[in-house]
């Protein structure tokens, strides 16, 4: 079957629009293992494109051309060991956004918050069994989490407001 992509990358991929692609490249090396896998670098020294492996996803990264404020997004990354990942992000200059936790829809989660403002969802799925019924906003977290037009009042109106929604028993049936 012919790819539209090159090999070893994922059809999707995001792209991070920093101010600093060398630090977010040492931070991801840092707190992820991640594995630089192109720099184009410009005359005047700035970073065109980068990209970087994580485990088996490729991120992108380019410094914004005009000098304008890098774009902000929030990616979430499965890691062996999410506590091991949350120090490693603190110790490389992130801050934090809620520690390591155990969720009720099975993972154990940190949030951080790296020098470019983007929020990073660190996770670890659990070994054991997930619940035999999950809340309604386990199921949308985190996409419908931040303002998602899909998250009703009835779901967890912030990633942060953990307490919130370990509170509620919606349940699905």
């Amino acid at each position: 079957m012919n790819s539209c992509k090159p090999a070893a990358h994922n059809a999707a991929s995001p792209y991070l629009l920093v101010s600093d692609v060398a630090r977010i490249l040492v931070f991801l090396r840092t707190t992820f293992d991640a594995v630089e896998l192109y720099r184009q670098a410009l005359p005047d020294g700035k970073i065109k494109h980068a990209e970087a492996r994580i485990d088996d996803s490729v991120v992108m990264m380019g410094e914004r051309p005009d000098g304008r404020d890098p774009v902000h997004c929030s990616t979430h990354v499965y890691v062996p060991d999410v506590d091991v990942a949350y120090q490693r992000a603190l110790a490389a200059g992130a801050t934090s956004i809620a520690e390591s936790q155990d969720q009720p829809y099975g993972d154990r989660t940190s949030d951080i918050r790296d020098s470019e403002d983007n929020i990073r969802w660190i996770g670890t799925p659990s070994k054991g069994d997930l619940p035999k019924s999950l809340p309604v906003c386990a199921l949308l977290w985190p996409v419908g989490a931040v303002g998602d037009s899909a998250c009703t009042e009835d779901c967890l109106p912030h990633p942060h407001d953990r307490r919130a929604f370990l509170d509620r028993q919606f349940v699905v049936t």
